[in-house]
């Protein structure tokens, strides 16, 4: 019986030389790189190339950190893919479009060290997500979706000819009301639950900002119980004292959006003894200054969003997602 050893055309496995496989290499997602460095010595030493690593961050839409470079790129990789909301989390809407900005060091730190300040006892890197939010979402041409976003989203029709869309697919602008119609029109759903509340579907109409540059923030994954029962100009300053803000409206559903067609569920979503709603930064001025809240989730009734008064508001279930963009420094207790 003959032996295959480096000598062989075979060395690399099915591939004749180490540079082809390191090529190959860039397509293999970060959950088959396990398996790949089981194969053989060759492929074990190729999985650790930091350059395929600093591949992995461009291809999952994962952010690098500010000032680091290939030298520490698994490493960096290992902490950062599994708390980021990005690519993968919302494949279920569509392709992810966009570059990427840098995790500021300051903010990775904090994440990696710092401790809630919510649940003193947990680390924030167990309750904060990192968030990427894209430009735009690319779907293939699909003739319901694209009627639905002609008369009911933020989509310019005269952007494009009828028959290139059907060529080169939907570039959707990322939006709330865009968000909502990809939310009814999903590439895949976990059950056959509602995905929101067709009844308080019509508030998300009054949302009409457009994203210009991808966005990168840290959110807490779940409402803080202190946050609970407080005004909502208290809360904010609870929020404040931290260095944080409420979540924005975009934002959140984003994040809510992809668990449910996902997981089928999502944190703010109804519970025993108390359901769990988000007040969000998104402000009204109509005879009161009213704000959006979102939650609430349930396979019956989906996710549901209501507008209240800031000033009279005040529910055991109600609270506040904290969050700060990437580029502000996290206080968290180190």
């Amino acid at each position: 019986m003959s032996t295959i050893n480096n000598a062989t055309p075979f060395h690399a496995g099915p591939f004749p030389n180490n540079d082809i496989l390191q090529y190959c290499m860039q397509f293999v997602k970060p959950t088959e790189i396990a398996s790949c460095a089981q194969v053989c010595k060759s492929w074990e030493t190729t999985m650790q190339l930091s350059s395929l690593w600093w591949h992995l961050f461009d291809q999952e839409k994962i952010p690098h950190v500010e000032g680091h470079d290939q030298t520490t790129a698994m490493q960096d990789f290992k902490l950062i893919y599994p708390m980021t909301y990005s690519k993968k989390n919302m494949a279920c809407l569509g392709e992810f479009i966009g570059s990427v900005p840098n995790l500021s060091q300051e903010v990775f730190d904090t994440l990696m060290t710092g401790m809630d300040p919510y649940e003193p006892e947990k680390k924030m890197s167990k309750t904060f997500v990192v968030v990427v939010e894209p430009t735009h979402i690319l779907r293939l041409f699909h003739q319901a979706l694209f009627d639905d976003l002609v008369k009911n989203g933020d989509f310019d029709v005269k952007t494009a000819a009828i028959d290139s869309l059907k060529e080169n697919g939907l570039i959707i602008p990322y939006s709330v009301k865009n968000l909502k119609i990809l939310g009814e029109h999903p590439l895949n759903k976990k059950g056959n639950g509602l995905v929101f509340n067709s009844n308080s579907l019509a508030i998300l109409d009054q949302y009409n900002t457009i994203a210009k540059t991808v966005n990168l923030s840290i959110m807490r994954l779940e409402v803080p119980k202190e946050s609970l029962n407080l005004p909502y100009l208290k809360q904010k300053e609870l929020l404040k004292k931290y260095g944080q803000a409420m979540a924005p409206l975009c934002t959140r559903l984003y994040f809510d959006l992809g668990e449910v067609l996902t997981k089928g569920t999502c944190p703010d979503k109804k519970a025993e003894p108390l359901s769990s709603y988000t007040w969000t930064s998104d402000e009204l001025q109509t005879d009161a200054s009213h704000s959006l809240i979102l939650g609430g989730f349930s396979p019956d009734s989906g996710l549901d969003f209501m507008l209240d008064e800031i000033n009279s508001t005040v529910h055991p279930s109600l609270g506040s997602v904290p969050y700060v963009n990437a580029k502000v420094v996290l206080q968290g207790s180190p």
